[in-house]
């Protein structure tokens, strides 16, 4: 089955080919891709789930700490306004004997209060006193301290020394039927601190809370609540159905142990993210439930849009898939029936353009070149042949055969120790082993030894030519002297110390040393003279490259420098320094192994 499958398709025109190895490759780049994006971006999804979660918590706390810090802030104000300390400490019997003061400082209760009230956002001020107008009359502004004073968070309060608190007004008045959260501000006697005379009490709405516990909402079902030092919830956001699968003491209990502000946990066989932050001036809590299928709903939100952008690209990936191919296709029919003339007809009378210049439009290109170079040759083929023999009969008559420099050279060596003259033999010895060791057999690459023989050896005829002016020495370890390195490296640097370095001397001497070290996998060698050295403007043109080689002027180091390059890599090369004077240093950097 499978093998009938393969001839098949190996069968199939390359268009059909083509088309669904594009197709192939589009899919499973889709695929891939939605794979891929559903575990990255998953991941990326809960990091930032995480991190949009947290700032929410942090900005919801902000808020309901700014609501009631402005609360307790205007009961501070309001506990030391001159108007109320003064009411607070006035006796029953001032009121007694005259109605009159009872209907004044009524009056100036309800603006003061009706101010703070308007100012600050809240719905009503009631204020506690020991004596004074509320011993006569009570109303829901004035009422007596003796209210309070047996309730056992007041004395919490007394035991805590505590001078304010935040509680639901139930838990002040159990007769209340107002969905209210009250701040109770106990005001003490100015003669005795220890004393309370008085104490107000502002109330604001709790939808007020809940619109701000709404804000923490990070997803639909994402709920939020308050919770008291006693572990008691005290009020919750606005989508109180989505509390019903949730166990809050248990949350409320692993938020006491866990002790940390962000934490995954199970409840009621469901994984949720847990967020808490204190409320600063309150002994509340903050606590933010978020389910974690939802934050994976979003994950799969995601996979869902790219899926349907991928449904909406791919029949206008296979249009243009199947335009590309069929394009491509109909050009390769075109040459390969122009081939078929050629191959199966003999018939070279082809003239096959193309408009493109891509891969199939230079082959078609190269094809037609090549009938027409064939259809060239065809003609010129007699006067070719005769061409070629030309040439190779010049190539001949053109070649240099070495032995025949060295066998001249030894004669005249010969002639010179007959006659005699044993300087001119030296000097032709040294001539014939200088022309040996630079034609080095045809190879391109010598070992250090030799090169150092080279040098050698071109040192010495020049010191017969300037009378033993020049001093080289050689410090070489043994085990360099096997590294291989293009020939032709060392004597042009030497002639260049000579020439331009100590024959421009006043004494015209001097010494050139060559030193060699291995550090790593480099041999460095150092070509150092103390000639005049090189003027900062020459050798800033020599390190950029921008040294022009003059005709009959030697080898040249920029040759040297850019066939090491050529060779090993533009990390190694020459490398200068030199001093105007003092002398220069040029340093050979090769690979230990080439």
């Amino acid at each position: 089955m499978i093998k009938r499958i393969l001839a098949f398709i190996n069968n199939l025109s390359i268009k059909y080919k083509l088309f669904m190895v594009f197709m192939t490759i589009i899919f499973i780049s889709f695929g891939i891709f939605s794979v891929l994006n559903y575990f990255i971006v998953g991941r990326d999804v809960e990091k930032q789930a995480i991190y949009s979660s947290n700032n929410m918590l942090n900005q919801t706390a902000s808020s309901l700490e700014n609501k009631l810090t402005s609360v307790r802030n205007a009961m501070n104000i309001f506990a030391i306004d001159e108007t109320l300390q003064k009411l607070i400490t006035k006796t029953t019997e001032f009121y007694q004997n005259d109605i009159g003061n009872w209907l004044i400082d009524e009056r100036d209760i309800v603006r003061i209060s009706y101010a703070a009230c308007r100012n600050f956002g809240i719905d009503n001020i009631t204020i506690y006193m020991a004596s004074g107008l509320p011993t006569i009359y009570e109303n829901d502004t004035l009422l007596l301290f003796k209210r309070i004073e047996q309730r056992p968070w007041y004395n919490d309060m007394i035991k805590n020394n505590q001078i304010y608190k935040w509680m639901k007004l139930k838990d002040i008045d159990p007769d209340s039927t107002k969905n209210y959260f009250s701040f109770i501000r106990l005001i003490s006697d100015t003669k005795d601190i220890t004393k309370n005379i008085a104490a107000i009490r502002a109330d604001i709405a709790e939808d007020s809370i809940i619109s701000i516990l709404d804000m923490a909402r990070f997803t639909k079902s994402t709920v939020s609540f308050i919770a008291d030092s006693q572990n008691k919830v005290i009020s919750t956001s606005s989508n109180k159905d989505d509390f019903s699968a949730i166990n809050l003491k248990d949350i409320i209990s692993k938020i006491n142990t866990q002790r940390l502000s962000f934490f995954e946990t199970e409840n009621n066989n469901n994984k949720y993210l847990i967020g808490n932050k204190e409320i600063e001036g309150t002994d509340w809590r903050l606590v933010m439930v978020i389910p974690y299928n939802q934050i994976h709903e979003l994950n799969i939100k995601t996979l869902k849009q790219v899926i349907a952008i991928i449904l909406i690209i791919t029949p206008f990936t296979l249009i243009i898939t199947l335009f590309a191919v069929t394009s491509n296709t109909n050009r390769i029919k075109k040459l390969i029936y122009s081939m078929n003339k050629v191959t199966k007809k003999g018939d070279f009378d082809i003239n096959i353009k193309s408009d493109s210049n891509d891969e199939i439009g230079q082959l078609i290109e190269a094809f037609d070149f090549m009938i027409q170079k064939i259809k060239d040759l065809l003609k010129e083929q007699y006067l070719l042949g005769k061409e070629i023999k030309n040439l190779e009969l010049k190539a001949l008559q053109a070649q240099i055969n070495p032995h025949f420099l060295y066998n001249t050279l030894d004669l005249i060596n010969w002639m010179a120790i007959k006659s005699g003259n044993k300087d001119i033999s030296n000097i032709i010895s040294l001539l014939s082993k200088f022309y040996k060791l630079s034609l080095s057999k045809g190879e391109d690459i010598v070992t250090v030894k030799n090169e150092i023989d080279h040098v050698v050896t071109y040192v010495t005829i020049q010191n017969y030519r300037f009378n033993n002016c020049i001093k080289l020495e050689v410090n070489v370890p043994e085990n360099i002297y096997r590294v291989n390195i293009p020939k032709l490296t060392l004597q042009p640097l030497i002639e260049n110390s000579i020439i331009h370095g100590i024959l421009e001397k006043n004494n015209q001497s001097g010494l050139i040393s060559i030193v060699a070290e291995e550090k790593q996998d480099e041999v460095i060698i150092y070509v150092k003279d103390n000639g005049v050295g090189i003027p900062i403007d020459r050798l800033n043109e020599i390190e950029n490259n921008r040294v022009i080689q003059k005709e009959g002027h030697g080898y040249g180091v920029k040759n040297i420098n850019q066939r090491l390059k050529l060779y090993f890599g533009d990390n190694y090369g020459l490398f200068y320094e030199s001093k105007e004077n003092v002398g220069t240093t040029v340093k050979i950097v090769i690979p230990k192994y080439f």
